[in-house]
């Protein structure tokens, strides 16, 4: 349905079919080529139900995929990175767009670090937050909304997906903005005024590991101008899940990217291998 609705207002997504069985995915393949993604039509299932076909001898050892569920079959995307850009829409329909966010993922898509602003040119810029006031005005929605985009290496833009409330990738905001996406949130639904969106600084808000937890915490003890926020904790968690966030801000990005990759924990850098969106 996300993916229709995106045909519907003309936007650029990625080539994709629904798919039930292998012999479906035999056919469609042709047009949509290699490699290629399997993955549920559910949300939240991606990464970790998600299947790359990189050549036929995959595509035959996927026959174990099906369950009787249908599933979606997608072009992967060449991306040279990842995009998003939270939007508030209030209940009289005004739209607010706030900065371009850019996103680098783990290879099995944990957020890893939320980058602002986005290091892309004005006019993909001007295209994203074009496309989020567009699809604002078309969803029956109030409060905080985000949309994803894929960006490849010759500037071709993609819509990956638009997802309801706060998501991890903003929380960057608090810091750059002095508004949390939480905040905007609830003024939404409460009726109250929107702040304009206004970027006062540059900034890095990275996530927290059970594997950087600890150093992390020591960070507390000689960093005083970057700021921690720690999730409650229950049962044993993954390596990469996400325990809280560490927000680094100054007035140039180069600046904060610096500091970040002089600590030793956190590396802003692009990825070799794109991953797909959930």
């Amino acid at each position: 349905m996300e993916k229709v609705f995106f045909e519907d207002q003309n936007l650029n997504t990625a080539p994709y079919a629904m798919v039930v069985n292998l012999d479906d995915v035999r056919r469609e393949i042709e047009s949509i080529g290699y490699p290629a993604v399997l993955k549920p039509t559910q949300k939240g299932l991606g990464p970790k139900k998600q299947r790359i076909l990189y050549n036929e001898n995959d595509l035959e050892a996927a026959a174990d995929y099906f369950d009787g569920a249908t599933a979606i079959l997608e072009s992967w995307v060449p991306k040279a990175r990842e995009l998003s850009v939270l939007a508030v829409k209030t209940a009289d329909g005004a739209v607010t767009v706030y900065p371009t966010i850019e996103n680098m993922y783990s290879p099995a898509h944990q957020l890893q670090a939320s980058i602002m602003p986005a290091r892309i040119d004005a006019a993909t810029n001007h295209e994203i937050r074009r496309i989020a006031r567009l699809l604002g005005d078309k969803v029956h929605y109030v409060g905080v909304f985000g949309v994803t985009y894929f960006l490849t290496a010759a500037g071709v833009l993609y819509v990956a997906r638009l997802f309801p409330g706060p998501r991890g990738s903003a929380n960057v905001l608090e810091y750059t903005t002095g508004y949390s996406p939480y905040e905007l949130h609830l003024r939404a639904v409460c009726d109250w005024s929107i702040p304009e969106p206004k970027l006062d600084r540059a900034g890095v808000t990275v996530t927290i590991s059970p594997n950087t937890l600890a150093k992390a915490i020591e960070l507390i003890r000689t960093q005083p101008n970057t700021h921690f926020s720690f999730y409650p904790q229950r049962g044993d968690l993954a390596p990469d899940a996400p325990v809280g966030f560490a927000s680094f801000t100054a007035w140039e990005l180069e600046n904060v990217i610096a500091r970040v990759e002089a600590l030793g924990i956190w590396h802003i850098q692009d990825k070799e291998k794109p991953t797909t969106d959930d």
